[in-house]
């Protein structure tokens, strides 16, 4: 497994179009690509499933733990984990520092739904942690592809 490189978060950190492809059963097919919306914290990235541990894209992630991503027009080759407990506070702290988020919506605040950030990029803050970490694949690093 190879790090990201400051440039690659960067552009991951800046990107609004990050779209994400676990692989599909067969381990070999890519999946229809997802838009997430991804955060790098502690020089991690970190993408957060809007519908829970139930979105598809989050299932493929964490039964084949690997896939491609696509951000600022390249492809990389990662593997998923399931990011920890330990870093949902952080993450939870970077979506609501993001410049990004807007204001709770109107239907969030009536239902007292706790909902963060809101808008057309919804993210439930649930009991079970939805977040997974991606990580270059040891392939990209090797292929130049970092």
């Amino acid at each position: 497994m190879s790090s990201w490189n400051e440039d690659d978060l960067r552009a991951i950190a800046e990107s609004h179009d990050l779209y994400i492809s676990p692989f599909r059963e067969d381990g070999i097919t890519y999946g229809t690509p997802t838009l997430v919306w991804p955060l790098v914290v502690d020089g991690e990235v970190y993408v957060r499933a809007a519908n829970g541990q139930q979105s598809s894209w989050y299932v493929a992630a964490m039964n084949q733990r690997a896939g491609r991503i696509q951000v600022g027009g390249e492809d990389h080759e990662v593997t998923f984990e399931r990011g920890g407990n330990e870093v949902a506070s952080a993450i939870d702290a970077a979506y609501e520092g993001n410049t990004r988020a807007a204001q709770p919506c109107p239907s969030c605040r009536e239902t007292g739904r706790r909902r963060q950030p809101c808008g057309s990029r919804r993210v439930e803050r649930l009991s079970e942690p939805s977040q997974a970490k991606v990580a270059l694949a040891a392939t990209s690093a090797a292929n130049g592809q970092d």
